[in-house]
């Protein structure tokens, strides 16, 4: 029964891949804010066919404490739809963690690894596309730690 699964789950995801259309670029560069664990602005630009760019600033407010960083990502993307592509990538991140009253965090620089999959929908008539995403993290300084929860919606202005 495993194996059946298991067959069926890989004969899917192959269809799945084979079906989308590798030219997910529909505009060349974006702009706009990420809402979530963390906010921030966001700023998206393609340097290939399928492949682009997104530099992230961000800050996470916890009990007493400040974070402010910033995020690069190189993102490979394929089209769903026309409209509808889903990404990942890898990055890396680093930022300044100040006030910070929890015991589990420590003050002062911080550098991470990160990756980041999720979709995005480009309206058609407009100049407006929607990404829903996560953005796990590696921590490497102060103690380092894995932080897998910081999902966000970003809105963007396309162009």
């Amino acid at each position: 029964m495993k194996k059946n699964l298991l067959t069926l789950f890989a004969a899917f995801a192959l269809s799945m891949v084979l079906s989308l259309d590798a030219s997910a670029r529909n505009y060349e560069k974006s702009i706009g804010v990420r809402l979530g664990l963390s906010d921030g602005v966001t700023y998206k630009q393609f340097v290939s066919r399928n492949n682009a760019i997104e530099v992230i600033g961000n800050a996470f407010f916890i009990s007493g404490g400040t974070y402010l960083g910033v995020s690069g990502e190189y993102l490979w993307s394929w089209n769903v739809t026309k409209e509808l592509s889903w990404f990942i990538g890898p990055g890396v991140s680093a930022g300044v963690w100040t006030n910070v009253s929890s015991s589990d965090l420590n003050a002062g620089f911080n550098a991470a690894f990160n990756g980041m999959a999720g979709f995005e929908y480009k309206f058609a008539h407009i100049p407006l596309a929607l990404s829903l995403d996560v953005l796990p993290h590696i921590y490497l300084l102060n103690g380092g730690g894995i932080s897998p929860l910081n999902g966000a919606l970003s809105i963007r202005y396309t162009f």
